[in-house]
């Protein structure tokens, strides 16, 4: 099935509502059952979001749908910024700085940039504030929000916002979503089950069997679906970010001839070029925690701006024979033959 979402109308109807046309039909049958319980009520004057990202991103989140709150319709929809971000997502442009656009600093403080990246504060049953820790969890910490948002990708089950889901809420336009997530699960991507982990089992079978061969996770908590090594499993999460620093290598060296490496101040280059002459400077580094150098190097965009900063670990023996060889944060080597050429490719001491 092609992208229906191609063809969603630039402006509302009448009713100042966006519905899909082979939508509309069942839309409006719906609204009779559900808009009797205010949690299923749809609320059709917010722009529908069945997807966030690019689909050729090697992890898929799985939700049920889009949630609501008052302030996604009285603040988000007046912001062009935020209309636009979702306008280009139903197209699926590539040139997309930031396909999982709620990570995009221009959204910062709307609903999904609140729900993914920022956290909510909400006033609990006590009457006390609290608040909901984002949903991408540590991956937040561990990769740069632009490179996070074009390796995620979001598939919402139903594309229309309400408070709560319903197994009622079933449209047309729900086969291409389907279709993703099929195709996903031949090109052997990998899934995670924000929540309803059951009910998307028994709405495409498949996914059970992708699980069975070790593919598909799900948050523990239900309340709290957040992305943490707690919450999907030490498993999970090491096969997610090994996926994601495979990834992350291979979009640092694909971003050379785009980037320069930062150039470090000569102070900080002679301390390296110093230490790395120094046996007993070296042998220190027994003291720390993995017996090893901290090195960091740095991209800058033409600009002067750092787009892309990495770490990485030079071992207490490697040093001492004389072996150049970084092992990298994200995984891989970079190995030098002489100290000069390591400072001339941006590494310095940390």
């Amino acid at each position: 099935m092609e992208n229906p979402w191609k063809n969603l109308s630039s402006k509302p109807n009448n009713n100042g509502e966006y519905i899909l046309g082979i939508d509309e039909k069942i839309i409006k049958e719906l609204e009779k059952q559900l808009d009797k319980q205010e949690k299923y009520k749809l609320h059709l004057k917010l722009l529908p979001e069945p997807f966030i990202g690019d689909p050729d991103a090697p992890v898929y989140l799985l939700n049920l749908n889009p949630g609501f709150d008052k302030n996604d319709l009285i603040k988000d929809m007046k912001r062009k910024e935020y209309i636009d971000c979702i306008r280009e997502n139903h197209k699926m442009q590539e040139s997309r700085e930031y396909p999982f656009y709620f990570l995009n600093p221009k959204l910062a403080g709307t609903g999904g940039s609140q729900w993914w990246k920022e956290g909510r504060q909400i006033k609990r049953k006590d009457g006390k504030k609290g608040k909901i820790p984002p949903r991408l969890g540590q991956l937040l910490i561990k990769y740069d929000a632009k490179f996070l948002s074009k390796n995620i990708f979001c598939v919402e089950y139903f594309p229309y916002h309400s408070k709560s889901y319903s197994e009622k809420m079933k449209v047309k336009s729900q086969d291409y979503n389907i279709d993703l997530i099929k195709k996903a699960i031949k090109d052997k991507k990998i899934f995670i089950i924000m929540r309803k982990e059951k009910e998307l089992y028994l709405l495409i079978p498949e996914l059970e069997k992708h699980r069975a061969n070790g593919m598909v996770f799900s948050c523990s908590s239900k309340s709290n679906p957040c992305i943490t090594e707690k919450n999907i499993g030490s498993d999970g999460f090491k096969k997610i970010t090994n996926i994601l620093n495979k990834k992350l290598h291979s979009y640092s060296i694909s971003e050379v001839k785009m980037e320069k490496a930062h150039t470090w101040s000569p102070e900080l280059q002679n301390k390296t070029r110093e230490t790395l002459k120094d046996s007993g400077r070296i042998s220190a580094w027994g003291l720390l925690p993995k017996q090893s150098g901290i090195f960091k190097k740095a991209r800058v965009a033409e600009n002067g701006k750092i787009t892309n900063k990495q770490f990485g670990f030079m071992k207490v023996d490697n040093a001492l024979a004389g072996k150049w060889i970084i092992d990298l944060e994200e995984g891989g080597t970079e190995t030098f033959e002489s100290i000069d050429d390591l400072i001339k490719a941006g590494w310095v001491l940390d």
